[in-house]
């Protein structure tokens, strides 16, 4: 028992740790800093070596913590733990077939592409220098924002994810860019006085999803994968997409993504900035957020 306890207690730990170490969402790039070099450096980061299946997270705590007080909450805890353990067990057996169906699709050159096309459209950005590792880690980003020659350090982390219930693939972009000294004299990444952090979702759904996740895993695998790899493809260039409209956006146009009714679609939450055939977006400001769902899967919200 006091061992479940701890790991409970460890994943939430975690848990603050890594929000703590996230930059506060930023939505714009003032002009100052903007146009305060010629030379930036810029690292894409892709941790993952595979596509990984999201489940959900079982909360049965919560009801019985309320209901039943500290005893409650312990016995909800251990349910939730057995629970989202074997919906990890039922979402990894599920997703092996596409992943070794996947094995010579290339995320990581694809992503470090994508990269270099876009910040060469952007004014300011042509002559960045863009490298990759496999390395997240505070400790390496903060080695290489030493070693960088640029006054401003760019860091394009990318995640491909399948949705709990293989339905969606979804793949996103966190965007920060740090100065390489505050005014105090250290390293922005460490105290997460970003110029500029926030994060892109492109939510491709697939066509006629079943219910059952092995059904959906099975069609996203037909031909060799070929829905899966187009899904791929759309999502990055969904997110680079978003990322060039937030950095060309006005101070004023940044102001009204706030400014939409609360709207809920296909299980992602934010305030509605646009919808059309193509599909519906939504920003979240608490996180720094922009959530493209395409036209079906917003069709069916």
């Amino acid at each position: 028992m006091r061992g479940i306890l701890w790991r409970l207690f460890a994943v939430c730990l975690g848990c603050l740790l890594l929000q703590a170490c996230e930059p506060p969402p930023k939505r714009l790039l003032d002009d100052a800093a903007r146009q305060s070099l010629e030379n930036r450096e810029s690292v894409v980061v892709v941790e993952q070596g595979e596509l990984h299946a999201n489940i959900e997270v079982s909360n049965v705590s919560a009801s019985t913590g309320a209901a039943g007080g500290a005893i409650g909450a312990l016995v909800g805890a251990i349910i939730d733990t057995r629970v989202s353990q074997n919906r990890t067990d039922a979402a990894e057996e599920g997703v092996k077939p596409l992943r070794d169906a996947l094995i010579d699709y290339d995320f990581d050159h694809r992503a470090l592409q994508a990269t270099q096309v876009t910040l060469a459209k952007m004014p300011g950005f042509d002559s960045t220098k863009v490298a990759f590792t496999k390395d997240g880690s505070k400790d390496k980003l903060l080695n290489m924002l030493g070693q960088s020659g640029s006054s401003q350090f760019l860091v394009a982390r990318y995640d491909y994810t399948l949705s709990p219930n293989f339905s969606q693939i979804v793949v996103s972009l966190a965007v920060g860019i740090f100065p390489k000294k505050t005014k105090e004299g250290y390293s922005s990444v460490n105290t997460l006085d970003a110029l500029y952090a926030e994060r892109f979702s492109y939510v491709e759904s697939l066509p006629n999803a079943a219910k059952d996740l092995k059904q959906n895993a099975q069609l996203w695998d037909q031909n060799g994968a070929k829905p899966a790899r187009e899904a791929l493809d759309v999502g990055l260039t969904g997110v680079e997409n978003l990322f060039v409209r937030s950095m060309s956006q006005t101070p004023e146009a940044a102001a009204a993504l706030d400014k939409g009714p609360g709207t809920d679609v296909a299980g992602f939450h934010g305030k509605l900035v646009e919808t059309s055939a193509n599909g519906t977006l939504l920003y979240n400001g608490d996180t720094g957020s922009w959530i493209f769902v395409d036209g079906q899967q917003a069709s069916q919200k």
